[in-house]
């Protein structure tokens, strides 16, 4: 249901400011609208900065907890999973990335959820996206961009059915 990707990345944005910039939990999520099912898959990435976590030695730990909702709030979805890094990736935006695939979405109006919680401080952080799974044919999904593409051969059957 949902898989996990784990990268140090510096952060998107790059700021020159005299004052240091407190590290901020981030999700954004990117739409795939499938026509023979009237479906939308979903797929979020969540950016969680490694300051996030206090230490405990030379590591650090947390809960991350993702919860899918619907447009009245009801919980449709919950998964959480513990995570953890070396102590020495508590460094200005250095961050792990999850990136979360969802199971396809009937239309509707859904917010994606994640939370994370310190497994020392015990210290909750939030952040939210809204998304709209399409109702009908959007003549255009979400964009992704990509470093390279995969071109497939005569006799290729990894896209078959």
């Amino acid at each position: 249901m949902l898989s996990s990707l784990l990268f140090a990345l510096g952060s998107l944005t790059t700021t020159v400011s005299a004052q240091p910039i407190p590290p901020v939990l981030a999700v954004k999520a990117v739409r795939f609208y499938a026509p023979a099912d009237t479906q939308t898959s979903v797929l979020a990435v969540a950016q969680i900065p490694y300051a996030l976590a206090e230490p405990a030695g030379d590591r650090i730990a947390w809960t991350t907890t993702v919860e899918v909702k619907d447009r009245n709030g009801q919980v449709l979805l919950t998964e959480s999973w513990q995570a953890g890094a070396p102590a020495a990736l508590r460094i200005p935006d250095a961050v792990q990335v999850e990136a979360l695939r969802f199971p396809p979405m009937v239309p509707g109006t859904y917010r994606i959820v994640v939370t994370i919680t310190d497994s020392v401080s015990k210290r909750v952080v939030s952040a939210e996206t809204t998304v709209d799974a399409f109702g009908r044919s959007p003549g255009l999904s979400d964009l992704l961009l990509a470093s390279a593409m995969r071109v497939a051969a005569d006799g290729d059957t990894l896209l078959a059915p």
